[in-house]
Order: C-alpha cells, then structure tokens, then sequence
C-alpha cells in the first residue's frame, strides 16, 4: 500500500510539474517546475525497481558534491534503442558537458576539470556497482 501511495504521489508530482512549465510567465519558475519534475521522474525510476539509477545518482553525488540531474531519455539511436527497446533493459548514461561545450560542432570541447570530474565519477559508478 505505502508503494501504492509513493507511485501515485510521485507521478502526480511529475504531471502536475510538467504542466505548469509551461504556464509560468517567469522562466526561473519554470525551471524549478522542471527540475522538480525530473525529480519525481527519478523517484519513480528508483521506484521502479531500477536500484542501479540510485547507485548512479550517489556515485554523481559524492564527486559532484551535489545532487545529480536525471534526464530521463528515450534512446533512438545506437546500441541504447536495443538495450531498452528490444531487451526490456533500463539504463543510465553519464556523460561529460557543460553550457559553452559547442555540443557536435567543430569546436566542441571540454574544459579539463569537467574531465577530470567526469573520470572521477565514471570509477566510483564501477566501485559502487561492484560493492552492490
């Protein structure tokens, strides 16, 4: 029952959220409406028997020194279509980037303490893993 309740709360969060993103006349609002959307959406994910998005996100936390940023994606392309799609697998894609990064043009790049910081919780996500 408890899970019941947890399920419904978390989902009503996420909707209600989402909804109001895009009502909001003030985009700071909206993005504090998004990110306590992706958070539900996390909560449900954890819920959802996916444990190995819990060891993600601490992994992320103790480099970081923050909470992660959960983006749930829907992969289309790539071996991730067939993990999901085909095999009924969750997954968890961590990667390195920051705003000015120019993703996928011919200048894009990383700063190096971003790499550093990636490679760092790139090893605790596979000590974690492992301990679990």
């Amino acid at each position: 029952m408890p899970d019941t309740l947890i399920f419904y709360a978390l989902s009503g969060l996420a909707i209600l959220a989402s909804a109001l993103v895009i009502g909001q006349r003030n985009p700071m609002y909206s993005v504090m409406l998004l990110i306590a959307s992706f958070g539900a959406l996390a909560g449900l994910y954890i819920q959802l028997d996916a444990p190995f998005v819990a060891v993600a996100q601490a992994s992320a936390r103790d480099v970081y020194g923050r909470e992660a940023f959960v983006i749930p994606n829907m992969p289309a392309t790539g071996p991730m279509y067939h993990f999901v799609h085909d095999l009924g697998l969750p997954s968890v894609m961590a990667g390195i980037n920051y705003v000015g990064g120019r993703d996928h043009a011919p200048d894009e790049h990383i700063r190096v303490e971003d790499f550093r910081l990636g490679t760092q919780h790139i090893a605790a996500l596979m000590r974690r893993f492992g301990e679990s």
